[in-house]
């Protein structure tokens, strides 16, 4: 079966200085088609950077990453953020939202490069994540898990086949992280879709289908 993502080779490092510092060594990495992967390990190992890559936003200066069979840095710039749009979600630790949109107002955006009017599943999907009462609110009106969920609202959007979380669980206290967690497995799991979770936190880690334990930039347990 044809993994939904697969890296191979993938190598990528920094210049600090006059120096250059390896970041990710020589990565392969599969996931399928519905499976929760979370990436985990201390900071500065290398599994933001690896995030990134896999999900087409930093380029690696080696390897190579296949997403639903299409490489995506053989893909023009155009292609690969239309791919992005259409194919992937992104939930963050900080939340990105427009401060002066409502919380549906934020949903909607990504739908809104297509052209698409979404304002029926952008409620849809905030009724989905606990918010059904708060769609008209600003997020300085929302607490920090609201916040959050209204992110994972926007991420689903435009219906897509993978989510990738950096850190979703960051900003927030032990209760609310647990919280957004469980809702990213019940969300993935009953969409079908593909979840590729960083975390540095093991225990949350350990609730996905598959732990990736990085370290100095290299897969140390899959």
């Amino acid at each position: 079966m044809t993994p939904r993502l697969a890296a191979r080779g993938l190598k990528r490092s920094f210049r600090i200085g006059g120096s250059g510092i390896e970041v990710l060594r020589g990565i392969d990495l599969e996931v399928q088609a519905g499976e929760t992967v979370f990436l985990a390990g201390a900071s500065g190992a290398g599994k933001t950077t690896l995030l990134y890559t896999l999900a087409g936003l930093e380029t690696p200066e080696a390897g190579t990453v296949e997403f639903e069979g299409l490489s995506l840095y053989g893909l023009s710039g155009n292609a690969l953020a239309r791919l992005r749009n259409e194919r992937m979600g992104f939930v963050f630790q900080s939340y990105f939202l427009l401060p002066e949109l409502t919380a549906r107002e934020n949903v909607c955006l990504p739908a809104m490069i297509q052209g698409a009017d979404a304002r029926t599943r952008a409620s849809e999907l905030l009724a989905r994540v606990g918010l059904g009462g708060r769609m008209d609110h600003l997020p300085a009106e929302l607490s920090g898990g609201e916040q959050q969920r209204v992110a994972i609202a926007r991420s689903l959007i435009n219906d897509p086949s993978i989510l990738f979380a950096d850190e979703p669980t960051g900003n927030l206290d032990s209760k609310n992280g647990e919280a957004i967690i469980s809702l990213l497995l019940d969300l993935a799991k009953s969409g079908g879709r593909t979840l590729v979770v960083v975390t540095h936190d093991e225990n949350l880690a350990r609730r996905g289908d598959r732990l990736v334990r990085i370290v100095d930039g290299r897969i140390a347990e899959s």
